[in-house]
């Protein structure tokens, strides 16, 4: 699971934590929980928040990396051509020339560097479309089966809409 999706499954869980907290308010309050709510809350947040520090972090060194790419192979070409323009084997303007021609090629073959953050999401969802994929192929029967194999016994399901229309799958 990649950085981003983890921090957005860590955010979810915060969420839902707030939303269960504030959905159970009065019985919370009723059986004295708020002590273990308000733990579970501060644990949860603190994976986010934690997750959020890793991510940045992350962003911090990719973006990094990429721009000392970028600085270093503007001086490179003249590092290389500069021994041969102190031995008079080339003229000054060889330097430029090389230069130029360096960063136009290198320019199209560092494109991977330069998308890296939208390569990356772009895996992402591909990943994610996969796995959903994945599931949408798998039957009924699989997604509701219980982890030992065996029945638990139901026969029809029925699903109500918001706008009251009413669907009825039977043999799940």
């Amino acid at each position: 699971m990649s950085c981003r999706q983890t921090d957005s499954l860590r955010g979810s869980h915060a969420s839902y934590g707030v939303v269960r907290v504030r959905e159970n308010a009065e019985s919370i309050a009723f059986y004295g929980g708020e002590a273990a709510e308000k733990s579970a809350l501060v644990g949860r947040l603190r994976c986010a928040l934690d997750n959020l520090g890793d991510l940045l972090i992350a962003t911090r060194n990719v973006d990094f990396f990429t721009s000392s790419y970028r600085f270093l192979i503007q001086f490179l070409p003249a590092a290389v051509v500069a021994p041969l323009y102190f031995k008079g084997e080339i003229e000054f303007g060889v330097i430029n020339q090389s230069s130029s021609a360096f960063s136009h090629i290198l320019g199209d073959v560092s494109l991977v560097v330069y998308q890296i953050q939208r390569l990356a999401s772009f895996s992402a969802v591909t990943d994610r479309l996969g796995q959903m994929t994945e599931v949408l192929g798998a039957p009924a029967s699989a997604m509701v089966a219980p982890p030992g194999g065996g029945s638990r016994g139901l026969r029809a399901l029925r699903v109500q809409s918001v706008l009251g229309t009413e669907v009825t799958v039977r043999d799940v």
